[in-house]
């Protein structure tokens, strides 16, 4: 069932509830009302009977006449009845009286008056008092006027109600379908949205409700959409270029070679540009895999401690091993007297492959010159700076360091693929570190700061 339908359903029952109470307490409140006065008219008939029965022998013929003339005027199946102190019938107007029951009169002996109503009809007793003795006098009637003014009224309440409710329906599925308009405008523009056209947006009207902050948060959604698409389009094209020159070469070289009979020396050469373009290509995909992994960062384990200085030391050991050269230069300054504040969260392997990349670009951007890797300590920060004395790095080309496959105008002379830097980035994005680079003519320098709280 649809939301409007279900709405209107629910406002009509809701509302038709509340119909019915409010018409049930108006039937009840007039019914009580009607038989209420009803018995004051009985109550009224008791006592004008008792005095014109009593004192009958006392009133002139005018005033019986006046009485019996404007009070006496029978209600619908009247009858009355007047019994002595020893519940012996002395008047009458039944040709055949019946005697009180047995919990009447015990109720009779305990009030002055009392009512009650019996197969629809109302019966009013009373005490009263003459110096003729004690008496009790009945009086009985059937509210016809009241019943049939208490039925049109039921007969009103009922069609009301259903006519009430036909309204409310019809209400209710009017400002449902209002109020689900702009869902539904929403719906439609989403159905026209497609992997072509992603750069289209919904609008969610000019009021400020939740229409339009659903509609904001599903252009929020399609706009990181759109950016992951393009990323990707972009990661596949570039992976594709720099996948594809490697392979270019190797296969270049394979048909060189192939073609006719070489010397040893020719081979050995072929054989090295081949196996320098291999380690290119597995560079390359292995850094692919590590930025991969980077877009599942929820399932790395980054909770191990690592001591900043301790590592920084062992990549400086690793790197001047594999240069076979002092080519990193380490240095400490203000180092904490508690060790324990160099350590930080994160993973290991991640963070020396973020540090690694950084270094050796270095090495590479300075033609094999000297790298300055400084380790601060401020309060709660650890700042880490990579220096070179490199070619440095364009101001336009700055703002766009850190994506994916981009490469600088003067970086082209160099072997390279362009994953690096973004890789570097992401991780330490991912240990809540900040990473930013600045350049001039004497080289290019990196800091890293993180944040111990």
């Amino acid at each position: 069932m649809k939301i409007g339908k279900r709405l209107t359903l629910q406002f009509t029952l809701v509302v038709g509830l509340i119909f019915v109470f409010i018409l049930t307490t108006i039937y009840i409140l007039v019914t009580y009302n009607s038989q209420s006065l009803f018995y004051e008219r009985l109550k009224d008939r008791a006592y004008i009977t008792a005095n014109i029965f009593f004192e009958k022998d006392e009133l002139s013929a005018e005033r019986i006449e006046h009485f019996e003339r404007n009070f006496l005027q029978s209600l619908a199946d009247e009858y009355i009845q007047i019994l002595n102190d020893k519940n012996k019938i002395i008047y009458s107007t039944d040709a055949k009286p019946s005697a009180l029951p047995n919990d009447i009169i015990e109720n009779l002996n305990e009030k002055h008056e009392f009512r009650y109503t019996k197969n629809g009809r109302q019966y009013l007793s009373i005490k009263y008092h003459d110096n003729q003795g004690n008496f009790i006098i009945i009086v009985s009637a059937i509210n016809k006027t009241g019943v049939q003014k208490t039925n049109y009224l039921l007969l009103v309440c009922a069609l009301s109600f259903l006519f009430s409710l036909i309204i409310i329906y019809l209400a209710g599925k009017y400002f449902s379908k209002k109020a689900l308009t702009p869902i539904t405008e929403v719906v439609d523009q989403v159905k026209n949205i497609t992997l072509s056209n992603l750069n289209l947006r919904v609008s969610g009207g000019k009021n400020k409700d939740e229409i339009a902050e659903l509609a904001d948060t599903f252009n929020n959604m399609l706009q990181r959409l759109q950016n992951a698409f393009e990323i990707e389009k972009n990661f596949i094209s570039n992976a594709s270029h720099e996948l594809r020159n490697p392979l270019t070469a190797i296969i270049g070289e394979l048909q060189v070679l192939l073609s006719k009979e070489r010397e040893k020396n020719e081979l050995e050469a072929a054989s090295s540009v081949i196996l320098e373009r291999a380690v290119l290509m597995k560079e390359l995909v292995n850094s692919l895999l590590l930025l991969s992994q980077m877009e599942n960062a929820e399932q790395l384990n980054i909770n191990e401690d690592i001591r900043i200085d301790e590592l920084l030391i062992e990549l400086t050991q690793n790197t001047n091993t594999k240069h076979a050269g002092e080519l990193i230069k380490i240095t400490f300054i203000n180092l904490p007297e508690n060790q324990q504040e160099l350590i930080i969260k994160g993973n290991r392997l991640l963070l020396y492959a973020a540090m690694v990349n950084l270094i050796e670009n270095g090495i590479k951007f300075s033609h094999q010159k000297q790298v300055d890797c400084i380790l601060r300590f401020n309060k709660n920060q650890i700042e880490v700076e990579i220096c070179d004395k490199g070619i440095g790095i364009l101001e336009k080309d700055l703002n766009q360091l850190f994506h994916p496959f981009f490469r600088g105008d003067n970086a082209r002379e160099f072997n390279g693929n362009g994953i690096g830097l973004s890789l570097s980035h992401k991780i330490l994005t991912l240990h809540k570190a900040t990473i930013y680079a600045r350049s001039d003519n004497d080289g290019t320098t990196f800091s890293i700061t993180f944040n111990k709280n």
